[in-house]
């Protein structure tokens, strides 16, 4: 019974210092779900602004349909840029896009090329099958412009590039902090006008095109940005949720394991007493 005691004091010990782990990586969740959520937030008007100057500039130009080689009649692939977390701890957010951009893959006919945001895809890229990655891009927990103008760019690129009839974001959809859908985000976004806003006669100076070239870097910029900005909240709240259901485990198991021990306790006390009793009558009786 010593044995046993020993054992489970080992494993209240283990687990009281694995929920103290994870509740310090909840709180850091908490702080960094709670500064995305404020930046995403914050960003949106300028960026629902940008989106909207776009669509009324009529969109980036459109490509020349030639692929790099200048072969117009060259057959065309898809491009997917990924965006997962730098680390796991995060539940099933990573494998659940993972697992979703293999389906993409797998449903394909064509060549698919593949760009890799994040630390954990650019570890765990070798599992897809049928796909190469031309490119990886690093991004901090909490993805900063600079980072977003760099991919916008190198998007852009491929896109006016002809070689690719697709170019789209692979991405976790945030809903709340319990729900992330994966799914994919054209590139550039599509532009929408409305009835009224197709009526208005707008004047651009110097002119439309002039504008739309000028513009166009600035404003998809911004949409990459505000993508990858949600991406965070999304990959902070699948962290925070993950942490909190192990935290609360922890507690469980500890709980469980420290009634056990008790009885035990109980068990190897009452056991001890009855084992003096019995000694002591013995005693009395060779005494007599």
């Amino acid at each position: 019974m010593s044995g046993s005691i020993r054992e489970l004091k080992r494993r209240l010990k283990s687990i009281a210092t694995t929920e103290q782990m994870t509740k310090a990586m909840k709180t850091v969740a908490v702080s960094k779900y709670s500064k995305a959520l404020a930046l995403a937030e914050d960003y949106k008007a300028y960026a629902d602004q940008c989106e909207h100057l776009l669509s009324l500039l009529g969109g980036p130009e459109p490509v020349t349909g030639e692929d790099e080689s200048g072969d117009p009649g060259a057959e065309k692939g898809v491009c997917y840029v990924v965006i997962t977390g730098n680390r796991g701890l995060c539940g099933m957010y990573n494998l659940e896009l993972m697992r979703y951009l293999q389906s993409l893959i797998d449903g394909e006919d064509r060549k698919v090329s593949i760009v890799m945001c994040g630390k954990w895809g650019q570890e765990n890229a070798g599992q897809l099958t049928g796909a190469e990655v031309i490119r990886d891009f690093t991004l901090h927990d909490m993805p900063d412009y600079g980072q977003a103008r760099a991919l916008a760019d190198y998007m852009m690129q491929l896109y006016r590039s002809g070689a690719y009839d697709r170019v789209a974001f692979v991405i976790q959809r945030f809903q709340n902090v319990l729900v992330q859908v994966p799914e994919t985000d054209p590139f550039p976004p599509k532009q929408e006008q409305t009835a009224g806003e197709i009526q208005r006669d707008y004047v651009f100076l110097p002119d439309r095109q002039t504008l739309r070239q000028e513009l166009t870097e600035l404003c998809i910029a911004a949409y990459v940005y505000r993508l990858l900005l949600n991406c965070a909240k999304g990959v902070h709240g699948a962290t925070l949720a993950a942490m909190r259901t192990a935290a609360d485990n922890s507690g469980e198991m500890y709980e469980e394991l420290s009634q056990r021990l008790n009885r035990l306790r109980q068990m190897s006390a009452t056991t001890e007493v009855i084992e003096l009793s019995g000694a002591a009558a013995a005693e009395q009786e060779s005494g007599a």
